[in-house]
């Protein structure tokens, strides 16, 4: 069994002026909240339990999600809150799940993150070899946005960070990963990052530096929500879906 750790910290400054007075998970992505669609991607792929990580602000999404009871027909179980507190960086936002995490692994997923097919084929993969850390990953037309992955033989051996020049195809993080119970050890032995951050990346690094962070390339439509863009191609998306649209 593997619990999903959703991170609904962060202040959606990209989001702004909609996010000024509003935590940005809360926002109306087409027909739902924001929040409400990394969790059905979890649950659709077969993940039963769910962790929310709440940031500042972040109380009103216990009003959005409830218990849970809108996911129970999906096979969802069991949903628990955990406030962050003072936020900290991504690697804080898991860390401060450790506590509520009942299974030996675990699955990290950003609350702004919008898949537009299942998991479940990832979930598979990860059941078959459930050690070190599995990064779905996706081909972008324009990588120097996220970052690029350089993959070897299935193994992650670079994480390259934003880069400015021509826009080249290449793999991306998707920031949603399986991690085995090694996180918790990689997480509490992190420095901050030069913005005074816990950054989840640098846990990840810990895996690939061991050789042991494997990629799985997803092949359908992913994007971030947390920018206008995005939030727009999630709502051409969903609008165009069989009976969206009369």
């Amino acid at each position: 069994m593997t619990t999903g750790i959703i991170l609904a910290g962060g202040r959606g400054t990209r989001l702004a002026p909609a996010t000024n007075h509003t935590n940005k998970h809360m926002l109306l992505v087409y027909d739902r909240e924001m929040i409400r669609y990394p969790a059905e991607t979890l649950v659709q792929a077969g993940i039963t339990d769910l962790v929310v990580v709440l940031g500042p602000g972040g109380s009103a999404l216990v009003d959005v999600l409830e218990d849970g009871s809108w996911l129970k027909g999906l096979g969802l179980e069991s949903l628990v809150y955990v406030h962050q507190g003072e936020p900290l960086g991504t690697a804080h936002s898991v860390q401060c799940a450790e506590q509520a995490v009942r299974t030996e692994d675990v699955v990290v997923i950003l609350g702004d993150s919008f898949f537009g097919g299942s998991l479940r084929h990832a979930y598979e993969t990860w059941q078959e070899n459930p050690h070190g850390a599995l990064l779905i990953t996706v081909m972008s037309d324009y990588p120097e946005k996220y970052g690029r992955v350089v993959t070897q033989k299935g193994y992650i051996w670079e994480i390259k960070e934003k880069v400015s020049g021509p826009p080249v195809p290449g793999e991306v993080s998707t920031g949603c990963c399986f991690l085995d119970n090694e996180i918790w050890g990689y997480l509490k032995g992190l420095d901050p990052s030069p913005r005074g951050e816990l950054e989840f990346p640098d846990a990840l690094q810990k895996y690939m530096v061991r050789n042991h962070l494997r990629a799985f390339q997803y092949d359908g439509f992913w994007t971030d929500m947390g920018t206008p863009e995005g939030v727009f191609d999630v709502a051409l998306v969903m609008h165009n879906l069989p009976g969206k649209n009369g």
